[in-house]
């Protein structure tokens, strides 16, 4: 049989263009101005598409190639190869009968590391926040306070207790007791977020080691399930005398872009923004 080989443990290829994760706590390190690993990872994923890119229209042209062939040469190399082959013709015979079974069966496997993977993400993920909401308790109660003396519909949602904002205190007719506490409660929040957020976003945080191990994943088990459905292609090139010699997978760019994915979705997960960035919050200034 051909076999097609990807070797995807190594850090090379689309995979030495991914980035080095930020440790930066806020998605936003000031108003309008994103972290700026952002733009890496957009740099990343167009150099990385790009090079897939223009594989895939090598691959295509290979492909177009190969179904350009006349029916009746096919068949007649077809018989040439399964002659002057039969061992692996054998084998070939015995993986098309199989391929139906073997198929489902991947299809199970794929549906159970799916869930897997979700169900982790989201204990991960309800850890995280989880986490917060402890370390937010003992301001918390004096942001519900606050919401009562000044009659603003307090909510205890979780995702109120996630990500407090305590902005409804801002109004010039605030008295300058409580604007003053609005501002301190404020800055307690950003207080307890920054103290927790090396455990998570930090070099070593929860995070990032989450993230290492998903990376060997898409190195490897991903690329190579990828990969292998480029196998069939080259051996019916073999069969028919199709040049192929420039005909390379693209399994680790998709699997690369489908980690970088995943960066996003991971880092969007922390807090927008410092509570005490923009002007008057935090500031001691009263109108």
């Amino acid at each position: 049989m051909f076999a097609y080989a990807q070797t995807a443990a190594a850090a090379t290829g689309p995979w030495a263009k991914v980035p080095a994760f930020t440790t930066t706590c806020f998605e936003y390190v000031a108003a309008n101005t994103a972290d700026p690993f952002y733009a890496r990872l957009d740099a990343a994923k167009a150099a990385i598409s790009a090079d897939r890119d223009r594989q895939d229209a090598i691959n295509a042209g290979i492909e177009e190639a190969f179904r350009n062939i006349d029916p009746m040469v096919k068949a007649q190399r077809m018989q040439q190869w399964m002659m002057a082959n039969p061992q692996e013709a054998m084998a070939y015979m015995q993986s098309a009968q199989a391929a139906p079974a073997q198929a489902q069966q991947e299809l199970q496997s794929l549906d159970q590391q799916r869930r897997s993977r979700a169900a982790a993400w989201a204990a991960l993920k309800q850890s995280y926040d989880h986490a917060r909401i402890s370390a937010y308790a003992p301001i918390e109660a004096r942001r519900k306070a606050l919401a009562g003396r000044i009659g603003y519909a307090y909510s205890a949602a979780q995702k109120d207790l996630v990500e407090p904002w305590v902005n409804f205190y801002q109004d010039p007719s605030t008295s300058g007791a409580d604007w003053n506490d609005g501002e301190a409660i404020s800055a307690g929040f950003d207080q307890r977020y920054r103290a927790l957020c090396p455990q998570w976003w930090g070099a070593n945080g929860k995070f990032h080691t989450y993230l290492q191990g998903e990376k060997q994943w898409f190195m490897n088990e991903r690329t190579l399930y990828l990969a292998k459905f480029d196998a069939p292609k080259l051996q019916q090139y073999a069969m028919m005398n199709t040049p192929a010699a420039s005909y390379r997978s693209t399994a680790a760019q998709q699997a690369a872009l489908e980690y970088l994915d995943l960066a996003y979705k991971v880092f969007n997960e922390r807090d927008t923004l410092t509570r005490c960035e923009q002007p008057r919050n935090c500031d001691g200034a009263y109108p």
